[in-house]
């Protein structure tokens, strides 16, 4: 690799080249999260998830609060998938990507069936800039409380929230 003429290079290393020359960058923005308990959602209240208790690894140390917070400039991609307890019939839910508290992408579901659980899932991908701060919010309208997080025949690690640099 040549840097040029009065170039310094740091002690951290920002790209490596695996045995074959492929670019492996171990500084790359990357996390995965997981929830470690469930979360109660009140009926038509949009809510920020709070239940991202579980880093599975957070290669840039860019999720904190259940927050990710943006390093570099760049097109993230992000997806989360969640599970709700057993909603009522014709309950709306919705699961969206909040940049700055501005709703940026929203995915909502009407379903049919009665009492039974809910999974969602989006997956987005994001122009950002850096300092920027990305959170998951959801809405529920059964008419009552309901929980996300664990839910019959599925548990905590079913639920996660992961997000990388892509370009």
């Amino acid at each position: 690799l040549n840097i040029g003429k009065g170039s310094t290079l740091g002690t951290t290393t920002a790209m490596t080249f695996d045995t074959n020359g492929i670019i492996t960058m171990p500084l790359q923005p990357m996390f995965e999260v997981r929830a470690n308990a469930t979360q109660t959602i009140s009926t038509s209240s949009v809510t920020k998830t709070t239940l991202w208790g579980t880093e599975v690894f957070d290669n840039n140390g860019d999720f904190a609060s259940n927050t990710f917070t943006v390093p570099v400039d760049g097109k993230y991609l992000f997806q989360c998938y969640l599970t709700w307890s057993l909603i009522a019939e014709g309950a709306g839910l919705s699961l969206s990507w909040y940049v700055d508290d501005g709703l940026f992408h929203y995915g909502y579901q009407q379903h049919t069936e009665d009492n039974i659980t809910i999974a969602m899932t989006s997956t987005v991908i994001l122009d950002l800039d850096a300092a920027q701060e990305v959170t998951v919010y959801v809405r529920q309208g059964s008419g009552g409380n309901e929980d996300i997080g664990t839910a019959r025949g599925t548990n905590a690690n079913s639920n996660y929230w992961s997000g990388f640099l892509i370009g």
